[in-house]
Protein backbone atom coordinates (compact mmCIF):
# COMPACT_ATOMS: atom_id res chain seq x y z
CA UNK A 1 0.00 0.00 0.00
CA UNK A 2 3.04 2.34 -0.69
CA UNK A 3 0.61 4.59 -3.32
CA UNK A 4 -1.16 5.25 -0.42
CA UNK A 5 -1.26 8.76 1.16
CA UNK A 6 -0.06 8.20 5.04
CA UNK A 7 -2.71 9.38 6.79
CA UNK A 8 -4.68 6.63 4.96
CA UNK A 9 -1.80 3.88 5.87
CA UNK A 10 -1.99 4.83 9.09
CA UNK A 11 -5.96 4.37 9.15
CA UNK A 12 -5.93 1.45 7.56
CA UNK A 13 -3.61 0.12 10.13
CA UNK A 14 -5.50 1.06 12.93
CA UNK A 15 -8.52 -0.16 11.65
CA UNK A 16 -6.65 -3.41 10.93
CA UNK A 17 -5.76 -3.64 14.84
CA UNK A 18 -9.10 -3.02 15.75
CA UNK A 19 -10.89 -5.94 13.35
CA UNK A 20 -8.03 -8.36 14.14
CA UNK A 21 -8.50 -7.58 18.39
CA UNK A 22 -11.98 -7.76 18.29
CA UNK A 23 -12.25 -11.03 15.87
CA UNK A 24 -9.49 -12.78 18.24
CA UNK A 25 -11.04 -11.85 21.07
CA UNK A 26 -13.89 -14.02 20.22
CA UNK A 27 -12.58 -17.08 21.61
CA UNK A 28 -13.55 -17.94 25.28
CA UNK A 29 -11.64 -16.84 28.57
CA UNK A 30 -13.40 -18.68 31.90
CA UNK A 31 -17.34 -19.23 31.26
CA UNK A 32 -17.69 -15.97 28.50
CA UNK A 33 -15.93 -15.06 25.63
CA UNK A 34 -12.97 -12.83 26.05
CA UNK A 35 -15.39 -9.57 24.20
CA UNK A 36 -18.13 -10.17 26.87
CA UNK A 37 -15.04 -9.24 29.23
CA UNK A 38 -13.38 -6.40 27.17
CA UNK A 39 -17.01 -4.86 26.79
CA UNK A 40 -17.56 -4.81 30.50
CA UNK A 41 -14.07 -3.79 31.64
CA UNK A 42 -15.12 -1.00 28.90
CA UNK A 43 -17.70 0.52 31.57
CA UNK A 44 -15.34 0.11 34.75
CA UNK A 45 -14.82 3.84 34.50
CA UNK A 46 -18.23 4.82 34.32
CA UNK A 47 -18.81 3.02 37.50
CA UNK A 48 -15.99 3.89 39.32
CA UNK A 49 -17.08 8.27 38.34
CA UNK A 50 -20.28 7.47 39.12
CA UNK A 51 -19.08 6.19 42.98
CA UNK A 52 -17.07 9.02 43.22
CA UNK A 53 -20.01 12.02 41.91
CA UNK A 54 -17.37 12.98 39.38
CA UNK A 55 -18.64 15.95 37.51
CA UNK A 56 -21.31 16.17 34.23
CA UNK A 57 -18.62 16.11 31.80
CA UNK A 58 -16.26 12.91 33.43
CA UNK A 59 -19.64 10.91 33.44
CA UNK A 60 -20.21 11.93 29.93
CA UNK A 61 -16.64 11.40 28.91
CA UNK A 62 -16.58 7.70 30.71
CA UNK A 63 -20.18 6.19 29.41
CA UNK A 64 -19.04 7.02 25.39
CA UNK A 65 -16.22 5.75 26.17
CA UNK A 66 -17.90 2.02 27.03
CA UNK A 67 -20.56 2.91 24.16
CA UNK A 68 -17.72 3.20 21.80
CA UNK A 69 -16.11 0.25 22.35
CA UNK A 70 -19.63 -1.71 22.01
CA UNK A 71 -20.00 0.21 18.50
CA UNK A 72 -16.86 -1.42 17.59
CA UNK A 73 -17.72 -4.56 18.09
CA UNK A 74 -20.80 -4.15 16.68
CA UNK A 75 -19.36 -2.18 13.27
CA UNK A 76 -16.55 -4.98 13.22
CA UNK A 77 -19.15 -8.13 13.72
CA UNK A 78 -21.30 -6.55 10.84
CA UNK A 79 -18.26 -6.25 8.37
CA UNK A 80 -17.29 -9.62 9.05
CA UNK A 81 -14.12 -7.92 11.12
CA UNK A 82 -12.54 -7.16 7.64
CA UNK A 83 -12.17 -4.42 4.79
CA UNK A 84 -11.01 -4.78 1.61
CA UNK A 85 -9.26 -1.86 -0.19
CA UNK A 86 -9.22 -2.20 -3.86
CA UNK A 87 -5.64 -1.81 -5.73
CA UNK A 88 -5.35 0.32 -8.92
CA UNK A 89 -5.25 -3.03 -11.26
CA UNK A 90 -8.60 -3.90 -10.43
CA UNK A 91 -10.40 -5.58 -13.21
CA UNK A 92 -13.89 -5.83 -14.28
CA UNK A 93 -15.12 -9.35 -15.44
CA UNK A 94 -18.15 -7.57 -17.35
CA UNK A 95 -16.35 -4.43 -18.88
CA UNK A 96 -12.93 -5.00 -19.28
CA UNK A 97 -12.92 -9.01 -20.05
CA UNK A 98 -15.61 -7.98 -23.24
CA UNK A 99 -14.74 -10.33 -26.43
CA UNK A 100 -13.65 -7.25 -28.37
CA UNK A 101 -10.34 -7.07 -26.27
CA UNK A 102 -7.49 -9.14 -25.16
CA UNK A 103 -6.93 -11.26 -22.25
CA UNK A 104 -5.36 -8.79 -20.24
CA UNK A 105 -4.42 -5.20 -21.03
CA UNK A 106 -0.78 -5.61 -21.21
CA UNK A 107 -1.44 -7.65 -24.34
CA UNK A 108 0.13 -10.86 -22.31
CA UNK A 109 -1.24 -14.35 -22.53
CA UNK A 110 -3.24 -15.86 -19.93
CA UNK A 111 -2.04 -19.65 -18.20
CA UNK A 112 -4.54 -20.93 -16.21
CA UNK A 113 -4.21 -23.88 -14.28
CA UNK A 114 -5.28 -27.59 -15.23
CA UNK A 115 -8.67 -29.01 -14.54
CA UNK A 116 -8.86 -29.99 -10.71
CA UNK A 117 -5.49 -29.00 -10.09
CA UNK A 118 -5.86 -28.24 -6.08
CA UNK A 119 -4.29 -24.48 -5.04
CA UNK A 120 -4.13 -24.11 -1.31
CA UNK A 121 -4.70 -20.53 0.47
CA UNK A 122 -6.69 -18.42 2.66
CA UNK A 123 -10.03 -17.64 2.32
CA UNK A 124 -12.41 -14.96 3.99
CA UNK A 125 -16.31 -14.02 3.51
CA UNK A 126 -19.34 -15.89 3.40
CA UNK A 127 -19.46 -19.76 3.02
CA UNK A 128 -21.24 -22.22 3.66
CA UNK A 129 -23.38 -25.79 3.36
CA UNK A 130 -27.08 -26.82 2.42
CA UNK A 131 -28.63 -26.17 5.77
CA UNK A 132 -26.26 -22.98 7.20
CA UNK A 133 -23.88 -20.10 6.45
CA UNK A 134 -20.90 -18.71 8.35
CA UNK A 135 -18.53 -15.52 7.85
CA UNK A 136 -14.63 -16.74 7.58
CA UNK A 137 -11.66 -15.26 8.06
CA UNK A 138 -8.50 -16.31 6.91
CA UNK A 139 -9.02 -19.63 7.18
CA UNK A 140 -7.12 -22.58 5.60
CA UNK A 141 -8.74 -23.77 2.24
CA UNK A 142 -8.64 -24.72 -1.01
CA UNK A 143 -9.27 -23.45 -5.00
CA UNK A 144 -9.63 -25.85 -8.00
CA UNK A 145 -12.07 -25.72 -11.57
CA UNK A 146 -13.48 -28.61 -12.48
CA UNK A 147 -13.74 -29.74 -15.78
CA UNK A 148 -16.95 -28.33 -16.47
CA UNK A 149 -15.35 -24.57 -15.67
CA UNK A 150 -17.48 -24.51 -12.23
CA UNK A 151 -14.38 -22.94 -9.69
CA UNK A 152 -14.73 -24.16 -6.34
CA UNK A 153 -13.20 -22.52 -3.10
CA UNK A 154 -13.74 -25.16 -0.41
CA UNK A 155 -12.48 -23.42 3.40
CA UNK A 156 -12.05 -25.68 6.57
CA UNK A 157 -13.41 -23.75 9.41
CA UNK A 158 -11.84 -26.35 11.71
CA UNK A 159 -10.46 -29.81 11.50
CA UNK A 160 -12.77 -32.10 9.05
CA UNK A 161 -15.69 -29.67 8.84
CA UNK A 162 -15.86 -27.73 5.43
CA UNK A 163 -17.65 -24.97 3.74
CA UNK A 164 -17.60 -23.68 0.04
CA UNK A 165 -18.46 -21.15 -2.65
CA UNK A 166 -18.83 -22.10 -6.11
CA UNK A 167 -18.98 -19.19 -9.14
CA UNK A 168 -18.31 -19.54 -12.81
CA UNK A 169 -17.94 -17.56 -16.11
CA UNK A 170 -22.29 -16.87 -16.10
CA UNK A 171 -22.82 -15.20 -12.27
CA UNK A 172 -18.96 -14.00 -11.89
CA UNK A 173 -19.58 -9.75 -11.68
CA UNK A 174 -16.03 -8.55 -10.45
CA UNK A 175 -12.15 -9.75 -9.92
CA UNK A 176 -10.11 -7.18 -8.07
CA UNK A 177 -6.82 -7.10 -6.59
CA UNK A 178 -6.45 -5.19 -3.43
CA UNK A 179 -5.50 -5.33 0.32
CA UNK A 180 -7.58 -6.64 3.28
CA UNK A 181 -7.26 -5.14 6.28
CA UNK A 182 -8.10 -7.31 9.11
CA UNK A 183 -5.07 -7.61 11.10
CA UNK A 184 -1.69 -5.62 11.74
CA UNK A 185 -0.49 -6.02 8.13
CA UNK A 186 -2.65 -5.65 4.78
CA UNK A 187 -2.48 -8.55 2.88
CA UNK A 188 -2.57 -8.68 -0.80
CA UNK A 189 -6.32 -10.81 -1.78
CA UNK A 190 -7.80 -11.52 -4.89
CA UNK A 191 -11.63 -10.31 -4.67
CA UNK A 192 -14.28 -12.57 -6.13
CA UNK A 193 -17.85 -11.08 -7.21
CA UNK A 194 -20.32 -13.32 -7.49
CA UNK A 195 -23.99 -14.36 -7.82
CA UNK A 196 -24.39 -16.93 -5.22
CA UNK A 197 -27.17 -19.81 -6.05
CA UNK A 198 -25.74 -22.21 -3.46
CA UNK A 199 -25.96 -22.53 -0.12
CA UNK A 200 -28.53 -22.29 2.92
CA UNK A 201 -32.15 -22.21 1.51
CA UNK A 202 -30.92 -22.76 -2.20
CA UNK A 203 -29.44 -25.58 -3.78
CA UNK A 204 -27.77 -28.67 -2.64
CA UNK A 205 -23.98 -29.92 -3.25
CA UNK A 206 -25.68 -32.91 -4.64
CA UNK A 207 -28.15 -30.68 -7.13
CA UNK A 208 -24.98 -28.47 -7.93
CA UNK A 209 -23.07 -31.11 -9.48
CA UNK A 210 -26.37 -32.70 -11.37
CA UNK A 211 -26.84 -29.47 -13.18
CA UNK A 212 -30.63 -29.19 -11.32
CA UNK A 213 -32.16 -25.40 -12.09
CA UNK A 214 -34.68 -24.14 -9.98
CA UNK A 215 -36.19 -20.55 -11.94
CA UNK A 216 -37.62 -19.62 -8.12
CA UNK A 217 -34.26 -19.73 -6.39
CA UNK A 218 -32.85 -16.25 -5.37
CA UNK A 219 -29.27 -15.51 -6.12
CA UNK A 220 -27.17 -13.50 -3.50
CA UNK A 221 -24.02 -11.33 -4.65
CA UNK A 222 -21.17 -12.61 -2.19
CA UNK A 223 -17.52 -11.52 -2.46
CA UNK A 224 -14.97 -13.68 -1.40
CA UNK A 225 -11.28 -12.94 -1.06
CA UNK A 226 -9.16 -15.26 -1.51
CA UNK A 227 -4.95 -15.03 0.35
CA UNK A 228 -2.21 -17.20 -1.24
CA UNK A 229 1.16 -17.63 0.79
CA UNK A 230 3.04 -17.24 -2.97
CA UNK A 231 2.68 -14.96 -5.90
CA UNK A 232 2.81 -17.73 -8.23
CA UNK A 233 0.00 -19.51 -6.92
CA UNK A 234 -2.14 -16.32 -6.48
CA UNK A 235 -1.27 -15.23 -10.46
CA UNK A 236 -2.22 -18.81 -11.28
CA UNK A 237 -5.83 -18.17 -9.91
CA UNK A 238 -6.59 -14.97 -11.37
CA UNK A 239 -5.14 -16.01 -14.97
CA UNK A 240 -7.62 -18.88 -14.80
CA UNK A 241 -10.72 -16.81 -13.61
CA UNK A 242 -10.00 -14.25 -15.89
CA UNK A 243 -9.38 -16.82 -18.84
CA UNK A 244 -12.41 -18.75 -17.87
CA UNK A 245 -14.15 -15.27 -17.90
CA UNK A 246 -12.67 -14.32 -21.21
CA UNK A 247 -13.15 -17.38 -23.00
CA UNK A 248 -17.10 -17.98 -22.35
CA UNK A 249 -17.55 -14.31 -23.62
CA UNK A 250 -16.37 -15.00 -26.86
Amino acid sequence: MQNFPLHKCLYYRWLGLVYGFTYWSRQHFFIFRLSTWVKLLAFVPLVIAWRQNRSVPILGLALFLGLWVLWLYWRARRVGYKRFVAGETAVSAQSTLSKDEVLRADGTPLYPISPNQHILLKASGIFGVADREEQILLKPAEYWQVPLGDHTVMVQPEPGRFLYQFFNSTNLQNLQTGWLICGLMPLPVLAVTFYSVWGQEQLSLRDLYQGVEDENRESKLRTVYLYFDNKADETAVHHTILYDAREKRK
